[in-house]
């Protein structure tokens, strides 16, 4: 490097004795580092008084922002608490995988559209890969809980049975986006992964394979039903329903759901179990 481009880079400075001037770089080396500890102690301490727990990434660049960067660092997104930019970054990952496919769908504009930089983005996640994962995870977790709490209520298996398909049926047609990232898109994952995100045996599938397991036990589903198979039949058909099923369409996600509860249910109930069932659905009736 030039002597000129050397001087074209210096800051104006005040003049300074020659004889004074290796007192003075010794004093201001000194002062700098306690004053730039003194600022991450402040930051963090900041932080910490309002609750939140800062990842620090391993390294950092020393470079100076500019002004429009530290401008976008400043607002509202990048002070959100963290569970809720976590779960902002949840909604419009998913928007983004729906809207662009997996493949095509950038980290950069989930950040952008989330009001974060790139970089901030690795507080939370180290690829698109894990911010996938981190998608249909969340959309699993939320249907499982849903068919869950309705398998562990009262009454007969088949009747279970029913209330869980009926469920299920209008959880997906009222969250159609995040079922559809999650059926095109598990298979991005590797195989490890979809098997972390289904659970071990499809914990989801089981469910429905244990209510009807439980229905032919009681004499409520023929003999000669596979219970497997049947939770196959279910799930399958009431899945495909992201690819059809418009919300300004014809059909209501309850008039789905009941039709789709009913035909699956009489498909497999024995001669016992339509008997019962409809002596469940006059008592519900007579109850309002």
């Amino acid at each position: 490097m030039s002597a000129s481009a050397v001087r074209s880079c210096e800051c104006p400075s005040l003049p300074i004795r020659s004889a004074d001037s290796h007192l003075t770089g010794k004093l201001i080396s000194r002062a700098l580092p306690s004053v730039r500890t003194q600022r991450s102690t402040q930051l963090i301490g900041d932080d910490q008084a309002r609750g939140t727990h800062v990842l620090m990434p391993k390294t950092r660049r020393h470079t100076m922002p500019d002004r429009a960067e530290r401008t976008f660092r400043r607002t509202a997104a990048e002070r959100k608490p963290r569970e809720e930019r976590w779960a902002e970054l949840i909604e419009v990952a998913t928007q983004v995988f729906y809207e662009k496919g997996y493949e095509k769908a950038s980290l950069q504009e989930i950040a952008d559209r989330v009001g974060m930089l790139k970089g901030s983005l690795y507080y939370y996640i180290q690829s698109k890969e894990d911010l996938l994962y981190e998608v249909v995870s969340t959309v699993h977790e939320r249907g499982l809980s849903i068919v869950r709490q309705l398998a562990e209520r009262s009454g007969e298996p088949l009747e279970r049975l029913e209330n869980v398909i009926h469920g299920h049926v209008v959880h997906t047609c009222r969250t159609l986006i995040p079922t559809t990232v999650f059926l095109h898109e598990l298979s991005s994952l590797p195989e490890e992964r979809r098997a972390e995100v289904l659970g071990g045996g499809h914990t989801y599938q089981s469910v429905f394979r244990g209510l009807v397991e439980e229905a032919r036990e009681r004499g409520q589903v023929r003999e000669d039903v596979d219970p497997k198979l049947a939770a196959l039949f279910i799930l399958g058909s009431t899945n495909w329903l992201y690819r059809w099923f418009k919300p300004d369409g014809p059909y209501s996600p309850e008039r789905i759901a009941t039709d789709f509860a009913d035909m699956a249910v009489r498909g497999i109930a024995s001669e016992a179990g339509l008997a019962a069932r409809e002596r469940w659905r006059t008592a519900a009736t007579a109850q309002g």
